[in-house]
């Protein structure tokens, strides 16, 4: 019994670090999207900085969206872009709030001048507090669990990358071991009908 109770802490341990690590992964690839992007349309074609800075956030955070959905929490209930997006911009803006109050403290409160100090406190510390926020507050509300978006009745239980898959297990029920010999699929009804010899 301890055997198995310690091999499904050590499985959900596993998911856990594989799923932060390409959480963190998406969010650096935004970050030098974003970077990149404000730069690009700031000092290469003279945009203004507020716009370019509005536009480069609004791609990077797309970028992460998608990303999140597809690959980081692709396990987890699918509940529809209008409903998911919507959420996922609100808590972006929240998270880059976190970071701007944290650096605000560090220059304004605490009057941290150097560079580095102030890149290490003000920077770090907010991206920092920034992405845990940002984490945790995707897995509640934007990339519900399966029983969660059950629950609530909120779109398909299974992720759009498992939802083909689980169709096609369900119609290749005779090659396997689930197949009942009296239960057959008649196209066009909602579900098995049940012969009885």
């Amino acid at each position: 019994m301890n055997d198995c109770v310690r091999g499904r802490y050590a499985h959900a341990a596993a998911s856990l670090v594989q799923e932060l690590g390409k959480f963190g992964v998406v969010g650096g690839v935004a970050f030098i999207v974003d970077l990149s992007l404000f730069n690009l349309l700031h000092f290469g074609f003279d945009v203004d900085v507020l716009t370019s800075r509005t536009l480069s956030t609004a791609v990077a955070a797309t970028l992460a969206y998608f990303g999140n959905r597809h690959w980081s929490f692709k396990h987890r209930a699918y509940t529809g872009v209008r409903r998911e997006y919507p959420v996922f911009i609100v808590i972006t803006v929240v998270g880059l709030a976190i970071q701007l109050a944290v650096l605000g403290l560090a220059r304004y409160v605490w009057d941290i001048r150097g560079v580095l100090a102030l890149n290490i406190v003000g920077v770090g510390l907010g991206t920092g507090l920034a992405t845990i926020f940002r984490y945790l507050a995707y897995k509640r509300w934007v990339f519900l669990s399966q029983d969660r978006a059950a629950r609530r009745s909120i779109g398909p239980a299974i992720p759009p990358t498992d939802s083909v898959s689980a169709r096609l297990k369900g119609s290749h029920k005779h090659d396997g071991a689930d197949h009942d010999p009296g239960v057959e699929e008649r196209p066009g009804e909602s579900g098995p009908t049940r012969h009885v010899p």
